[in-house]
């Protein structure tokens, strides 16, 4: 195959340009080297043509890749002789060259790479986002189905000679709030907190609060550290929160 040529004639290219550049050295850019070191550069730098063919999308090595050594082919092996012996004899620019252009496109690698894995911890916040939305719309839905369910039960079927005990009212409002401080991972919960998740304002829940602590479902706790009064749910505000939603009720042994 024609592509056999390609190594011999870059390689003699770089022994040539080497030899050049110690015949005629420029030793007011650099010190005089040994004619073994301007060789070895030589053919370094023609070596690395390949790699700036590529680096530029340039055919050049494809075209010689044929069987039949045509007048074209011909043409762009003395083509790419050419330019192994003019990167050789520049060496050491051109060696230069072809590095600072190779990590410059490292960089923008690197920089692609960062504002891809920018974008998809943007889409994960804002999948997590919509999963806590969606949540919240579920819980809502289970309260209200909830308090219907048992307004209804508590209407229509009495348990005869039972005892009936006093149950609290509260409103949508405040079945929510005991419903977040059931459901949370705290025992304590700040107005700044239960208003941040039940999306109100902080006087409405001091409110709802308030009239929660009056029917003794909840109780107002001072802070340990920083001194923010904090409320926790009583035993009987426990047992009417899980009685909101009947699945969260705690079952007993038998």
């Amino acid at each position: 195959m024609l592509i056999y040529y390609v190594l011999p004639l870059i390689v003699a290219a770089g022994v040539l340009g080497g030899l050049i550049n110690a015949f005629s050295p420029d030793t007011l850019l650099e010190k005089q080297l040994s004619p073994t070191q301007y060789v070895m550069r030589g053919v370094a730098a023609a070596l690395l043509v390949p790699f700036f063919l590529h680096m530029i999308s340039s055919n050049l090595i494809i075209d010689i890749s044929g069987d039949v050594m045509t007048p074209q082919v011909m043409d762009r092996l003395l083509e790419l002789t050419g330019f192994c012996l003019a990167a050789s004899i520049s060496s050491r620019a051109f060696i230069r060259t072809v590095t600072g252009q190779m990590l410059s496109r490292l960089k923008d690698v690197e920089s692609n790479a960062k504002r891809a894995n920018e974008k998809s911890d943007d889409a994960e916040e804002k999948s997590s986002a919509a999963q806590r939305e969606a949540a919240l719309a579920v819980a809502k839905a289970t309260q209200a189905v909830a308090l219907t369910s048992d307004t209804q039960e508590a209407d229509e079927s009495p348990i005869p000679g039972a005892a009936v005990s006093e149950v609290p009212e509260v409103s949508e409002l405040e079945g929510r709030v005991l419903l977040a401080m059931v459901g949370s991972e705290f025992s304590r919960r700040t107005l700044s907190g239960l208003a941040q998740e039940l999306a109100l304002t902080r006087n409405a829940v001091r409110g709802l609060v308030q009239h929660l602590a009056q029917v003794g479902l909840l109780e107002e706790v001072p802070g340990k550290k920083d001194e923010i009064p904090r409320w926790r749910l009583t035993g009987s505000g426990r047992e009417f929160a899980f009685s909101l939603v009947p699945k969260l009720r705690p079952t007993k042994p038998s």
